[in-house]
């Protein structure tokens, strides 16, 4: 399971289905589970957090997080594509920092 334990700073969680994903299988036998729209944490300023995995349903698939601002999905603030759960974990919280208004590291 995925938690939404995170410290989301000023951002309020307004989606999360992270948590039927089981880290300890792997995600290519979750695929019923892996779908576009699996979290979002809405900032300030019209800034959303946004985790999903690409193709939808695809075992060959990868999450990626983005960080866009007022829907502009074509010029992300942050974008990273994750291919574990704990590669997934370390780019939500790289979002995070740059969605909160912190400098990347």
């Amino acid at each position: 399971m995925i938690s939404g334990n995170f410290d989301w700073k000023t951002g309020t969680v307004a989606f999360w289905d992270l948590d039927p994903i089981d880290e300890s299988r792997p995600l290519a036998d979750q695929t019923e589970d892996l779908k576009e729209d699996l979290a979002q944490i809405e900032y300030p300023a019209g800034i959303v957090l946004d985790v999903g995995w690409y193709p939808e349903f695809a075992a060959t698939g990868n999450f990626v997080v983005c960080v866009v601002q007022q829907g502009d999905w074509e010029r992300p603030l942050f974008r990273q594509d994750a291919f574990t759960t704990e590669e997934l974990k370390a780019s939500i919280l790289e979002g995070v920092r740059i969605a909160a208004g912190q400098r990347p590291r």
